[in-house]
């Protein structure tokens, strides 16, 4: 997922052990983890209300899940899943633009296939805004332009002073 302000609502939990499941975001191509959902926030079914946050982030990433009971950490990368199988499916809602519906299955193997065990929706607010590098080259090349057009201006004077008094 590209850099942005995101709107994550989890809004169920069909696993037998929920409470054991975490949600986290990641710098893609990193191992470090940053919690969006504890298993301890969500409940057993669907969520009524549905738990939402807000997260900004600056660099590309995915979501992952870990699994307490099983010690895995399942990814929206599959190459990254520790079976080798897919682990997340994800929906674009075509009503909401930016919009993804995304399900986990939390067991090794892919299990019952059921995709249910974590779904949450993920919604990009605000997209980063990217400045483009200028070069340093390009940098020192304005500058000495400024420079020899200031010079210019001051030969200009001083060849012809009463013009500009």
């Amino acid at each position: 997922m590209p850099p942005g302000v995101y709107k994550i609502t989890l809004l169920a939990e069909f696993a037998g052990y929920n409470k054991m499941n975490e949600l986290a975001y990641y710098k893609v191509g990193e191992t470090t983890y940053n919690m969006i959902f504890a298993g301890s926030e969500g409940n057993f079914g669907y969520l009524s209300p549905p738990i939402t946050k807000t997260f900004i982030i600056d660099y590309g990433f995915g979501l992952s899940m870990y699994v307490g009971h099983e010690d895995h950490r399942y990814f929206t990368e599959n190459s990254l899943n520790p079976d080798g199988q897919i682990h997340s499916i994800v929906y674009e809602n075509l009503a909401e633009p930016a919009m993804y519906i995304i399900g986990f299955e939390n067991l090794y193997g892919t299990g019952d296939r059921d995709y249910q065990d974590m779904v949450f929706s993920i919604q990009l607010q605000t997209p980063q805004q990217v400045i483009p590098e200028v070069p340093f080259g390009t940098v020192m090349i304005m500058a000495t332009m400024v420079l020899a057009m200031i010079g210019l201006a001051g030969l200009k004077r001083l060849l012809h002073p009463r013009k500009y008094m």
